[in-house]
């Protein structure tokens, strides 16, 4: 077998780092797949608890194998690849990528984003649905981790984050998870007196709002259970990753949750009392369509509902400045008597062609639902 695998590059950079672009033919991707050079960080219990990453879907990459297998189907975009360790089995000198072909029990190279790709591939060449192998290439990014003290692993879950939360619906809970882990073992265990930083942003948001996901499942307020955390199904319940989201996105008035919340100097503890009593207000007012029973059928503890209703909340503290540091229940059921039109079992009905469902499920549609409640308080 050749000792090393070169494949022609191009050196670019964004905001000062590294990144290399190529096209990897699909036989030498093949060797590097199969010898495990090329790999993901894969959680495993007990062997790998730090993987940020799920196991591959075979269905879905079986699926794209038989799709790219026929010759009028074309996958432009690229794999995303992000290298540890320069020099450690993979080489980048002038416009060349040089592989270091050896038996590998840890990648030199990671896939943050298609390896569904990666294995559909591998899947139809062993089954010899390529009429021509030889001339198919794989165009790919690979990012270089920087040469300081950051964790490249954790700028590494940070991307798969970023690039599967914002283009496409992936569960990405594994990578919060390790994101929260990350600054847990840098700055200690986020507590209840803990303020909510001012301005914060990136991973430092995404670990206090994972961490409040976490909290709000497992306390006893009306949450509990109700959240799929890290390796758990979701049977009916928004997953930690879209929890979060709905925390730190900003939908009325330019501020999230977060935000207002570190303006006000509000602790952990606080943030989540506020949060536990606003959805114990909203679950009373829809009992139905909160029961965990009948859930399946309604739209409110979805991800219509949580970022929706999270998205109000900011400007509805704004407008009722009477309200204390945190509102009792019957304080919100009082200033969000006025949205009942909204607030209802019949509105969040998944069957419901004129309820939530008419606002359908992306960010667009969250945040003219939230406009509307909003618009209807008094």
């Amino acid at each position: 077998m050749e000792k090393n695998i070169e494949i022609p590059v191009l050196t670019s950079s964004q905001h000062g780092r590294e990144i290399v672009v190529g096209a990897m033919p699909l036989k030498d991707l093949e060797i590097l797949y199969n010898l495990g050079i090329i790999g993901i960080d894969q959680y495993i219990p007990g062997k790998n608890e730090k993987g940020y990453q799920r196991a591959t879907s075979e269905n879905r990459a079986k699926k794209f194998g038989r799709f790219i297998s026929d010759p009028s189907h074309l996958s432009p975009p690229a794999i995303t690849l992000y290298i540890r360790e320069r020099n450690d089995g993979v080489e980048i000198k002038g416009t060349s990528m040089r592989f270091a072909v050896k038996q590998r029990s840890i990648p030199a190279v990671y896939v943050a984003d298609g390896m569904h790709r990666i294995k559909g591939l591998m899947w139809a060449r062993q089954e010899g649905f390529f009429e021509n192998p030889e001339g198919y290439n794989i165009p790919f990014t690979a990012t270089v981790a920087q040469d300081d003290d950051k964790d490249p692993r954790l700028e590494e879950a940070e991307l798969f984050f970023n690039i599967n939360q914002q283009a496409k619906r992936v569960r990405t809970d594994l990578a919060l998870q390790y994101i929260l882990k990350a600054r847990e073992a840098r700055q200690g265990r986020i507590t209840n007196s803990g303020k909510i930083p001012i301005n914060v942003h990136g991973s430092e948001a995404k670990a206090f709002a994972t961490d409040m996901v976490a909290r709000l499942a497992s306390g006893n307020g009306v949450w509990k259970n109700r959240v799929a955390l890290a390796n758990e199904e979701k049977r009916d319940r928004p997953s930690l990753s879209e929890f979060v989201r709905s925390l730190v996105t900003p939908y009325v008035g330019g501020t999230s949750i977060f935000d207002w919340a570190s303006t006000k100097g509000l602790t952990v503890g606080e943030l989540q009392d506020l949060l536990e009593n606003y959805w114990a207000a909203i679950f009373e007012m829809c009992p139905k369509a909160a029961d965990s029973a009948t859930t399946g059928d309604y739209l409110l503890t979805k991800t219509t509902g949580i970022h929706s209703l999270h998205g109000i909340l900011p400007v509805l503290l704004v407008r009722y400045p009477d309200l204390v540091k945190n509102p009792s229940i019957k304080e919100f059921q009082r200033v969000l008597a006025s949205c009942s039109d909204f607030l209802n079992d019949n509105f969040w009905h998944s069957k419901n062609t004129d309820g939530a469902s008419s606002y359908g499920t992306n960010g667009k549609g969250f945040r003219m639902l939230a406009e509307d409640i909003f618009d209807e308080l008094g």
